[in-house]
C-alpha cells in the first residue's frame, strides 16, 4: 500500500481523535503505523507512543543491556553454587572416595585439575567463592530493583492519565 506520510497538523489531529475515542479501527491502525515510523517530534507523539506501547530505541537497548548483566549475573551464581556444592560433596564423601582412613579433619580441594590439602587454601578459595557469589546476589538484585522501579514508574504514569474510570 503506498500512502504519503502525515504533516504534524494532521497527525496531532489524528492522536486528538485518538484520545477523544472518535477514531475507527482502520484509522487506529493507521495511526499506530504512523507514529511507529513517523520522524516528527511532538509531546503529543511521545504521549501517545508510550500509550500505545512503543518505545525509544535508547530505553530498549538499556533494558536488554540490563538483562544481558543480570543473565551473565545469574549465570555467574550458578556456576559459583554448583563449586560450592561440589566442594561440599567432596569434602563429606572425601574418605571414602580416597579408599584411606582419614580423621575425617583433611580438606582436600580440586581446583584445574591439582589437588590441594592445604586447609588454608582451601578454606581461602571456599571464601572467595561465596563472596564472589554474594557480589553477583548484589548485581542481581539491584537489577531487579531496577526493573521493578521502571514498571512502577511506568504503572504510575498510566494512572496519572487514566484516573479511575
Amino acid at each position: 500500500m503506498n500512502r504519503h506520510p502525515l504533516t504534524l497538523p494532521q497527525l496531532l489531529e489524528q492522536i486528538e481523535r485518538y484520545f477523544d475515542c472518535s477514531l475507527t479501527d482502520a484509522e487506529e491502525r493507521a495511526l499506530r503505523d504512523e507514529i511507529a515510523v513517523t520522524p516528527l517530534s511532538h509531546p503529543a507523539i511521545d504521549e501517545v507512543r508510550a500509550l500505545m506501547g512503543f518505545r525509544r530505541v535508547q530505553e530498549t537497548a538499556i533494558r536488554r543491556s540490563s538483562r544481558h548483566t543480570a543473565l551473565r549475573a545469574a549465570v555467574s551464581i550458578a556456576a559459583a553454587i554448583a563449586l560450592v556444592v561440589t566442594l561440599a560433596l567432596h569434602f563429606l564423601s572425601a574418605p571414602s572416595l580416597a579408599g584411606t582412613e582419614t580423621d575425617g579433619g583433611t580438606c582436600v580441594a580440586y581446583v584445574n585439575g591439582c589437588r590441594i590439602t592445604d586447609e588454608a587454601d582451601v578454606v581461602r578459595l571456599m571464601m572467595a567463592d561465596l563472596h564472589e557469589f554474594e557480589s553477583n546476589v548484589d548485581d542481581v538484585e539491584t537489577a531487579l530493583t531496577d526493573d521493578i522501579g521502571d514498571i512502577t514508574a511506568l504503572l504510575q504514569s498510566y494512572e496519572n492519565n487514566f484516573p479511575e474510570i
